[in-house]
């Protein structure tokens, strides 16, 4: 993992320096490690789809050692780090296939993520999980909690590393609209991985400030707290 000061610039140093059919990054996901080593390994040694296909029956399906525990699903980078046509292969391949997929959206602008592009799709949906998407707009989250698309939101990330706008109004905004919010971790170096200290967090920076657009939102709650670090990640998920 990068240090978070320039680390979009490390990543692209590396991807110029070795290739881009090189370079992969690996996602770790506590106990969904597994989905995400068969993703990263078999884009960057382009292992086709028929591949993927086969080691998800082998490993995943009903009576493997990993049913019940872990699912194999597709995590993307968006056009923020990846080309526009990788992209569309990638999301052909995952639907095709009915696989979950987790999409890296912005935390710094631009606002790539259309949502009402990715409705006229069809790729809106409960196997959509958002991730960060600072700068949404009010029609991006009205457009989730009408799909019921949820977001993950990894608070300390966002606060770090969110330059589209207030990561507190971002998450109440998200709120208002009825989205499923549920918290994770994001670079260890940023934060440690630690679910009791990200509610914390959460809890103490979700309140709306006066003379501000969240002046009329609900503070957060403990209780809502309890539920996007539990159950709302068992429902995104």
């Amino acid at each position: 993992d990068f240090f978070e000061r320039r680390r979009g610039e490390v990543i692209e140093y590396v991807t110029q320096k070795y290739g881009r059919e090189n370079v992969a990054q690996i996602i770790t996901f506590g106990t969904m490690k597994a989905r995400a080593v068969v993703r990263d390994v078999g884009r960057s040694l382009d292992i086709p789809f028929a591949d993927v296909d086969r080691v998800r029956q082998q490993y995943f399906a009903s009576g493997t050692a990993f049913e019940g525990l872990v699912h194999l699903g597709l995590n993307l980078r968006g056009h923020s780090q990846s080309e526009p046509a990788t992209f569309l292969i990638d999301m052909a391949g995952a639907l095709e296939r009915k696989l979950p997929i987790a999409l890296h959206a912005a935390q710094t602008p631009p606002n790539w993520v259309d949502t009402e592009e990715f409705e006229r799709r069809g790729w809106l949906g409960q196997n959509l999980l958002l991730c960060h998407f600072v700068p949404a707009r009010d029609i991006d989250a009205e457009l989730m909690a009408k799909t019921k698309t949820p977001l993950s939101w990894a608070t300390h990330s966002e606060f770090r590393l969110g330059r589209a706008g207030n990561p507190r109004e971002a998450l109440l905004r998200m709120r208002k609209a009825g989205v499923t919010v549920s918290l994770s971790f994001d670079a260890t170096s940023i934060a440690p991985p630690n679910m009791f200290e990200t509610m914390r967090f959460t809890w103490n920076m979700g309140i709306p400030w006066r003379g501000t657009p969240t002046e009329p939102l609900p503070d957060v709650s403990f209780r809502e707290v309890i539920e996007m670090a539990t159950l709302n990640g068992a429902t995104a998920l």
